[in-house]
């Protein structure tokens, strides 16, 4: 028997908290998918979106080969996701900015360029392959300024893009 509060029982209450948190990555599908992405993106607790307090989400698996802004294959079925994510009707008047990131390896001026081009790779293909209006969309390098902690300075890890939801103007 379970209790009812305010014309919801207790256990659906429960079961509706499990569900709200998607699972990010499964056994086979290492990507992130779009709900967990949307999930990650989305006003926390009725908070309204700002570019002052934007959300985030780090995706790792959007990464690139060393020295490199060409998308590597499962980049591309990340970014698909995102394409996903970004089209659906809760974020249709949001603009998002894309971060690229690079390893530490390189002069820091090298990599702001080369991040930036990351950034710019990934807003490209969002626009191309997913139709993405592109004035919602900015892009952005961070170079080497935000290593993934506790990794190697080189790992390849830290070649990779962030997705930061700025809300609606």
């Amino acid at each position: 028997m379970f209790r009812y509060i305010g014309g919801v029982s207790c256990a659906l209450a429960l079961i509706g908290t499990i569900l709200a948190a998607p699972s990010s990555v499964s056994a086979e599908d290492p990507v992130v998918n779009a709900d967990t992405i949307a999930y990650q993106l989305a006003p926390k607790r009725g908070l309204k979106i700002t570019a002052a307090e934007p959300t985030s989400i780090n995706l790792p698996d959007v990464t690139f080969e060393f020295n490199s802004a060409q998308l590597t294959p499962t980049a591309k079925k990340q970014l698909a996701e995102v394409g996903k994510a970004l089209s659906m009707s809760a974020f249709k008047d949001s603009k998002f900015v894309i971060a690229g990131h690079t390893d530490a390896v390189g002069t820091a001026e090298y990599n702001q360029q080369l991040s930036k081009l990351r950034a710019e790779a990934a807003v490209s293909f969002l626009v191309r392959e997913h139709g993405m209006d592109a004035s919602r969309l900015s892009a952005t390098g961070r170079g080497e300024s935000k290593l993934l902690p506790q990794i190697s300075e080189d790992s390849g890890a830290n070649r990779r893009v962030e997705i930061l939801n700025l809300g609606t103007e």
